[in-house]
């Protein structure tokens, strides 16, 4: 395939640029000559001036006007001479007109040429001055870079960017720049090719010339010749560090609230103070990186710091860290000042305790108080084996630290102190209903051994009084009648109040017992018919507990005979591993347990609050379910035994 003649041509002008001006003016005297010695020998009237044209335009257009003046003068002298030559016999004035009528062609030409060029030239400048101005003023920095990989230009901006002179970075190798070998593979782009590449923008570290980097945002602009060789690369470089500093102090305080998120969370996942501790100490570890950690906890009886908990502390350290004095050491200063300090290098401070520092290896150490409402609860020490410098974002966030466990212990322990007065109180509530019995029991007791036994003496005497009167006494036969009816009456009554006060049966035979006598004498007295469901091992309970079953389900078949209309009443007794399960259910006409529930004290439906809040109190669970004409059921779960009341509750036990 044959080039284009516009493409030799362009050859041919690229090859004239690369020529000097006496280069120039020799192939352009070769070319006169040419012409002119085709003109001398042809012997044909053919004009050959426009030829002549050729060589004085390519010398006046790369030699300048003074060469192309003096090729002008020698192509009109070749041209004369080839007339005198052609044997065309004319006067000498005409051969003199065509002379210099040539000659000023020649000339004029090279004058329009030049003025030509000259346009050209300073248009040209003016458009490079505009584009230099552009460039030197821009905000980022450009750099030019040869095809052997040093600067080749750098605009004011790189410079004073990388803190040199625009001088001093001209011919200084790219590696020198940017040391880092990734980050030039990220900009240099593949060598070969034969079009101009635009890589995506890199974040770069430039070294600057006095030390330390300088964060970049970088594109670079690959271009290759003619012949695809790699010419070089232009680099546009944007300042960033500003946003740098920005991304990092964002990325701290992300890490800080991450952190300080976590610690919360891992503080409220137990409300014990031991728990609070070892999480506290577990997150302060895992955050801040340190090798080992501390908590003491501020001791007032005794005014010293006690080891509460310690995390990568060898045993030998433990033990001497065990009781420390308030005031004593960097610890003891943090105690009583309530402010945190920070050491560095541990080996240039004596404030640490000598044998520990040794055992352990100390160098990085830091002492927080642990403060909450302007009270110092104790200290966290956290450890370093190797030097390190606590900045300020360090130092803060370790306050923060400090900050929020304190205030996360004053919580635990105002909870430890709520639960052990919870605790308390139902032992007192415990107390108290066992008092109540006891009290009850003394009462039946005495109804039962008393006024029982009154009555039924009275009711003796009145028959033996009957008999004695014989058939005369009509009257007073009457008046004895009545007097044995009430007098029977009266017994059967205060035998019903010594079992309602306290059934003998439950102290002597149990729970299960007395549930079957309450079931048959609440049939004999109601009619309605009771479905019970009990163990069938007798199983015995606490006092307090048996009592309270007992009363409950005496209680809701009172309000089945009062309210529910029903005809049959179901009761099962469950023991399932450490709970009491007590379930009653009556096909009654049923009620709204919200509104009845609701209700207050002098109201009909109290004694369902009664029932739930005997159930509560050892720490058990009362449930109503019912619907109007649907009956009612009613489930009670409550701990088998006192000890499991004083436990903390879990899982579904109380649920």
């Amino acid at each position: 395939m044959h080039p284009k003649p516009d493409i030799l041509l362009m050859k041919l002008f690229v090859y004239l640029s690369s020529l000097s001006r006496l280069q120039v003016l020799g192939v352009g005297l070769l070319l006169a000559a040419l012409v002119g010695s085709i003109d001398y020998v042809t012997d044909v009237p053919i004009s050959f001036t426009v030829f002549y044209l050729i060589p004085i335009v390519l010398v006046s257009w790369y030699s300048g006007r003074g060469f192309g003046i003096l090729l002008s003068a020698l192509g009109a002298a070749f041209h004369l001479f080839s007339d005198f030559h052609s044997g065309i016999h004319a006067d000498i004035v005409v051969y003199s007109w065509n002379a210099a009528s040539r000659l000023i062609i020649f000339i004029g030409v090279v004058w329009m040429l030049n003025a030509i060029r000259e346009t050209q030239r300073l248009r040209l400048q003016n458009e490079i001055d505009q584009y230099t101005r552009i460039v030197e003023t821009a905000f980022e920095g450009i750099i030019a870079l040869g095809k052997n990989g040093r600067v080749r230009y750098a605009n004011v901006r790189a410079a004073h960017l990388l803190g040199y002179a625009e001088q001093e970075l001209s011919g200084k190798p790219f590696e020198e720049l940017v040391p880092d070998e990734t980050s030039r593979r990220l900009i240099e782009p593949g060598r070969t090719g034969d079009t101009v590449e635009l890589m995506k923008p890199v974040e770069t570290q430039f070294l600057r010339k006095h030390g330390g980097s300088l964060w970049t945002l970088v594109s670079s602009r690959t271009s290759f010749g003619a012949h695809n060789e790699y010419e070089g690369m232009v680099l546009l470089v944007t300042d960033i560090s500003e946003r740098k500093l920005v991304e990092e102090e964002m990325r701290r305080r992300y890490r800080e609230i991450s952190a300080m998120q976590h610690l919360s969370t891992v503080l409220a996942r137990s409300n014990h103070l031991e728990t609070r501790l070892e999480n506290a100490l577990k997150t302060a570890l895992d955050v801040t990186e340190f090798d080992a950690g501390a908590i003491f906890m501020f001791d007032e009886k005794q005014n010293d710091l006690t080891l509460q908990h310690s995390i990568g502390f060898r045993e030998g350290s433990a033990a001497v860290l065990q009781r420390w004095p308030a005031g004593a050491g960097i610890t003891g200063q943090v105690c009583k000042t309530g402010v945190a300090q920070f050491v560095s290098d541990a080996e240039q401070n004596d404030d640490i305790d000598a044998r520990v520092r040794a055992m352990e290896g100390i160098r990085g150490f830091a002492s927080i108080p642990l403060i909450t409402k302007d009270t110092v609860l104790g200290v966290m020490n956290l450890v370093r084996r190797t030097p390190h410098t606590f900045s300020i974002q360090d130092q803060s966030m370790l306050r923060a630290f400090g900050n929020q466990i304190g205030v996360a212990l004053d919580n635990a322990k105002l909870y430890e102190a709520a639960r052990s007065g919870e605790q308390q109180i139902r032992r007192l509530s415990i107390d108290l209903v066992r008092i109540q019995e006891d009290e009850r029991k003394r009462f039946a007791r005495e109804l039962h051994d008393g006024l029982a036994q009154l009555l039924m003496t009275l009711r003796v005497n009145a028959e033996l009084a009957l008999k004695s009167l014989g058939s005369s006494g009509g009257q007073v036969e009457h008046h004895l009648h009545e007097i044995v009816a009430l007098v029977g009456e009266a017994e059967s009554e205060a035998k019903q109040i010594s079992y309602d006060l306290r059934p003998a049966i439950l102290d002597d035979f149990g729970l299960t017992a007395a549930l079957q006598v309450l079931a048959k004498m609440f049939f004999r007295r109601t009619g309605v018919a009771v479905d019970l469901h009990v163990p069938d091992t007798d199983l015995r309970f606490d006092s307090v507990i048996e009592t309270t079953v007992y009363r409950i389900v005496q209680e809701l078949l009172a309000n089945v005979a009062k309210h529910a209309n029903a005809s049959a009443v179901t009761i099962q007794l469950l023991v399932r591993g450490n709970l009491i399960a007590l379930t009653v259910a009556d096909n009654g006409k049923g009620f709204n347990v919200k509104e009845s529930l609701a209700y207050h004290d002098d109201e009909p439906h109290s004694g369902l609050r009664n029932m739930r809040e005997r159930a509560e109190s050892l720490r058990g669970m009362f449930r109503v379910e019912s619907t109007p004409g649907r009956g009612a059921e009613f489930a009670i779960e409550i701990p088998r035994t006192l000890e499991a009341i004083d436990m903390e509750p879990k899982g579904e036990m109380f649920a």
